[in-house]
């Protein structure tokens, strides 16, 4: 049987952790909550499950997923301290020459505990270049708050792929059947 779906409504635009905060009353608190930014399609049924799984033997609040791209573009980067430990998300647009050079970055996939959600995405301030609120920024308060969080190395990294223009929905077009084809040989 399909699971039920039911719909938040984010009314005004105030960034993907307010996006969250919308759809809180909707979590069961009990059950750890799939967070997917929606221009990012191409993570495959085994992602979920590994990213899940992830979550639940270092019994994290938060785990994410990476990739490491040998062009990472303009996506946020995941800093680590020097025993491997992630530090925090940092956007291309915030982050220093050496940051730059980092080839981790945040695919845009995390599981959560929804009750650690709640108590924490009051916590999340906006922006004040933007006015919005960073799903990034829990990254940082789950480290600050000395929480576990735990990440998952995609095995793919085109898995992380986002889709923001015609050209990249195509890419993406292409690289699902390479992924699905792979999958089913798999």
């Amino acid at each position: 049987t399909l699971p039920t779906v039911q719909f938040a409504i984010q009314k005004d635009l105030l960034g993907t952790a307010d996006a969250v905060r919308q759809a809180l009353p909707l979590l069961n608190p009990q059950e750890p909550t799939y967070l997917i930014y929606g221009d990012n399609p191409l993570f495959l049924p085994t992602t979920f499950q590994s990213l899940l799984g992830a979550h639940k033997d270092q019994g994290a609040v938060l785990t994410l997923a990476t990739a490491f791209l040998d062009d990472p573009a303009c996506y946020g980067r995941i800093v680590r301290d020097g025993q491997g430990r992630i530090l925090r998300d940092v956007e291309f647009k915030d982050a220093t020459d050496d940051e730059k050079m980092i080839k981790e970055i945040n695919a845009g996939c995390y599981v959560a505990d929804p009750a650690w959600l709640a108590e924490v995405l009051p916590e999340v301030k906006s922006n004040p270049a933007t006015g919005e609120c960073y799903l990034t920024d829990l990254i940082e308060i789950a480290v600050q708050s000395g929480r576990t969080l735990a990440s998952y190395q995609l095995s793919d990294p085109r898995e992380a792929l986002g889709v923001n223009t015609i050209d990249d929905l195509e890419a993406a077009e292409h690289i699902w059947s390479v992924l699905e084809q792979a999958q089913s040989n798999a």
